[in-house]
């Protein structure tokens, strides 16, 4: 081997850049996927991946790229889906909320009547 290819430094830096925003989510307030995702390290980490993905091709650094690219933008898909659902299930609980006085007990104590409760 001639030694460590000269992007290995670079890829150690995303790494560390995504970790960052993995420990600030764990640390604050945050969510950690809303801090891996929106996080300042992460967005500069996924900037410096497409900045020198080209310059990695066909090395065994090209995986690295990849993979830290790929959990970027399935992290980003998994949380704006996980934030819909829990907006719907929100709105969901707020109409039977509202609707309670129209309905009277029958909206949440009914349904538990008719199942014997």
């Amino acid at each position: 081997m001639n030694g460590p290819h000269p992007l290995a430094g670079y890829v150690h830096m995303m790494y560390a850049l995504h970790a960052l925003s993995g420990l600030m989510g764990v640390t604050s307030g945050a969510t950690v996927i809303g801090a891996f995702v929106f996080g300042l390290p992460s967005i500069i980490a996924i900037l410096m991946d497409y900045a020198r993905r080209d310059a990695a091709r066909d090395t065994w650094l090209a995986s690295h790229f990849e993979w830290q690219a790929r959990t970027f933008w399935t992290a980003l898909v998994l949380g704006v889906v996980i934030f819909g659902s829990a907006a719907l299930l929100s709105v969901l609980g707020l109409v039977s909320l509202a609707s309670t006085p129209l309905t009277g007990g029958a909206g949440a104590m009914g349904a538990g009547m008719a199942f014997g409760g």
